[in-house]
């Protein structure tokens, strides 16, 4: 269950503080903004998808241990 809350609290706090990334001085037009922001979303996207998968690990290696 304390899982459970420390998921849906971070949850709660990255999706709070996603709006300061798009802050006044965000310049689109600089040569490298298209790589810059390629970068920004691979590295968003590897976290949610590593967030879960490491989570589902260390439950099934916890439940294997229990079983042991």
């Amino acid at each position: 269950m304390i899982q459970k809350k420390q998921f849906w609290l971070l949850t709660l706090l990255v999706s709070l503080i996603s709006p300061a990334f798009g802050h006044s001085g965000h310049d689109h037009s600089h040569f490298l903004s298209d790589a810059i922001h390629f970068v920004f979303y691979a590295s968003m996207i590897a976290a949610a998808l590593a967030i879960p998968a490491a989570l589902i690990i260390k439950q099934r290696r916890s439940k294997d241990s229990n079983t042991r």
